[in-house]
């Protein structure tokens, strides 16, 4: 190349396609400009799509299993999630892999998974009511996420035609007809979704914390109560509060926090969860700061974790009934097995010694 001459970067790159195509199809510049001694190539070339992480398919969690066995966690009937442990995380990707795998779509709802599969890696009582609520909770939320991406795809296409042509990635066409024609493109559904939309749009805020469940937050002991949560999951070093409502929300807690501690004449202080309520508000059957676990008293005056505990209890106990039902059933089947080899065998006594009538003489010893 003579003096004079450069060449940009899109050239560079043209230059290495252009190389991986045969030499009977000569690449032709789109245009050529000519400006002195200085020539600038324009060629048109599609755009290299970005490598992304594609789906969760269990593969550390099988490892894990395969090497040491189901994995353990403890799901508390007060925070309604599993945490303190490091495989939390990983129950939630089984569920969306679960979801992917079996959920039924040609439903409304996810219920028809397999019992058996829920239970198939991790060390679970899916008998405790706390338990059972916390991966139907999880479950649930993987389904309505898929559902959603689902209908992202739906709105991708110009009319219902098109969509109904071009089914979800890895979805056969049977669901995807059944959910086009019955989910998204009914009136109940747009009604629903014009509401969500309107509701959605109502939140003052969004939270920045993560996937991370906030209970997490307070079960490693990473922050120091609720007020401080409420801080982390919504200011960012880099990028400060998400607005300004919640940081004059976090200055309210804190401030109602300070004169608490300097009033000595406060009887019984509010904590900080009780503050976070008075400040964010109620809502019923969520606590507002706190994230999707832990669930407020009912409105009938009875604890809910204490409830579960009865139930569990109650479930315990009708297994242990369940069980003692069975062994004596097995039992019972023993007995009447049992009486029938007798009754034949003393058949089988009466019948030899009825043969040999002349040579045994049987005496009833009562009538000598």
């Amino acid at each position: 190349m003579g003096p004079g001459h450069r060449v940009t970067k899109r050239v560079r790159a043209e230059t290495v396609v252009a190389s991986t195509i045969p030499q009977s199809q000569p690449v032709m510049p789109s245009q050529e400009f000519v400006q002195g001694a200085v020539t600038t190539l324009e060629f048109d070339i599609q755009p290299i799509k970005k490598r992304t992480r594609g789906p969760s398919r269990g593969k550390k969690t099988d490892d894990i299993v395969q090497l040491s066995g189901k994995i353990k966690l403890h799901i508390s009937p007060e925070t309604n999630r599993p945490v303190g442990h490091k495989y939390s995380s990983m129950l939630s990707s089984e569920c969306g892999y679960l979801v992917r795998r079996f959920a039924p779509l040609q439903h409304e709802k996810w219920s028809k998974i397999p019992e058996s599969e829920k239970q198939s890696k991790f060390d679970i009582d899916l008998n405790l009511p706390h338990v059972r609520r916390c991966v139907n909770n999880i479950i649930g939320g993987r389904y309505r996420d898929m559902r959603h991406w689902m209908y992202d795809h739906y709105l991708d296409y110009p009319s219902f035609e098109e969509a109904l042509k071009h089914s979800y990635p890895g979805i056969c066409p049977d669901d995807w007809a059944w959910l086009c024609h019955n989910i998204y493109n009914s009136a109940s559904f747009q009604t629903q979704s014009t509401k969500n939309k309107a509701n959605r749009a109502k939140l003052p805020y969004v939270h920045c914390g993560g996937s991370r469940p906030f209970v997490n937050y307070l079960e490693d002991d990473m922050v120091d109560g609720e007020i401080e949560l409420f801080r982390v999951t919504h200011f960012s070093k880099t990028k400060g509060w998400v607005n300004e409502v919640a940081h004059l929300n976090h200055d309210q807690m804190v401030e109602i926090q300070q004169q608490q501690q300097t009033d000595p004449e406060e009887a019984k202080p509010l904590t900080q969860r009780e503050i976070c309520i008075e400040v964010l508000g109620k809502k019923s059957g969520y606590f507002r700061g706190l994230g999707n676990g832990p669930r407020p008293t009912s409105n009938h005056g009875v604890d809910t974790s204490e409830a579960d505990r009865l139930h569990g209890i109650i479930s315990s106990q009708q297994s242990r009934l369940d069980s003692q039902d069975v062994e004596l059933q097995e039992q019972k089947k023993t007995i009447d097995q049992l009486e029938s080899r007798l009754s034949q065998f003393e058949g089988m006594m009466q019948q030899f010694f009825s043969s040999q009538g002349s040579a045994f003489r049987f005496t009833d010893s009562a009538t000598q």
